[in-house]
């Protein structure tokens, strides 16, 4: 089991937020709902890509809420890009086609959610959402790959076999199951989701579906919320998180400390605190 985001060999990997507005209500989710003003100026932008540039970010992973909901994003995408920042984006594709087929060639990754069969994926994501998702991944995957994250649950272990199937046969070649994170939704509905099951059972089913059906299944959970992740937290070391309202924290999942990417040396100031009160994720008094 890995953090959900894979570190780069060289420079830092962010993940920006540039909405909390969504247009699915995923009973899992542990995103932020707090309205805030969204980065939607050209002069905002090109502070942070100046910023995110002159700190050795080599990857930006666009997210949200839902980032297509931002008008700003082919801004966003080109800027980066033009500042020589890989991009990457995570988004439900709850939309038409021609609204992510623009940025196909422009984007470096592509990750989605597929969470069952259509019942239970509709079930999970709180709209009827299942067959508009698998068909714009049949279009983008004539193109470019598609990684498709799986969130196990109570409602949807069941069925992994069938949704690593459908993909598989869909050409997917990449698929994430990630366990629910107790935040936000995920902490209020951690009673009906949260699995019962051992983990090192769980990851030998996934081992044995990756073989059966020839793609790449990979776990993830956060070091913070469990303490058996055999790695090392990777948070305001080689991963960082910019909300949506323009703070940088060490990981999209550890937001207890924060600070104004328009702060003088505000990576280093991230990266001090975390290191200076945490040894892989968890608190100490200094």
């Amino acid at each position: 089991m890995n953090c959900c985001f894979v570190p780069l060999k060289k420079g830092i990997r962010l993940q920006w937020d540039i909405t909390n507005r969504c247009n699915l209500k995923c009973i899992h989710c542990c995103a932020s709902k707090e309205e805030v003003e969204e980065p939607t100026t050209v002069e905002y932008i090109d502070r942070v890509v100046d910023i995110l540039a002159k700190n050795d970010v080599m990857k930006v992973t666009i997210s949200g809420g839902e980032p297509t909901l931002n008008k700003m994003l082919y801004y966003i995408v080109s800027k980066l890009k033009e500042a020589g920042i890989k991009v990457g984006i995570v988004t439900n594709l709850y939309y038409d086609y021609t609204l992510i087929e623009p940025l196909i060639d422009k984007l470096d990754s592509i990750t989605t959610s597929i969470d069952g069969p259509a019942d239970i994926h509709n079930n999970i994501r709180g709209q009827n959402c299942y067959d508009t998702i698998l068909h714009n991944i049949l279009r983008i995957i004539r193109v470019k790959n598609v990684k498709v994250i799986t969130t196990l649950s109570k409602l949807n272990y069941g069925h992994i076999e069938e949704t690593v199937s459908c993909l598989a046969g869909i050409g997917v070649k990449n698929i994430m199951c990630a366990y629910i994170t107790p935040r936000g939704k995920g902490a209020l509905n951690k009673e009906m989701l949260e699995l019962q099951i051992d983990k090192n059972k769980i990851e030998n089913q996934i081992q044995r579906l990756s073989e059966k059906y020839g793609v790449n299944i990979s776990s993830s959970v956060c070091s913070h919320y469990f303490k058996s992740l055999d790695n090392q937290c990777l948070a305001a070391n080689k991963i960082f998180y910019l909300s949506a309202s323009g703070t940088l924290h060490p990981c999209h999942l550890y937001t207890e400390y924060g600070i104004s990417i328009f702060e003088d040396q505000c990576f280093d100031l991230v990266r001090n605190w975390y290191h200076n009160s945490h040894i892989l994720g968890e608190e100490v008094k200094s």
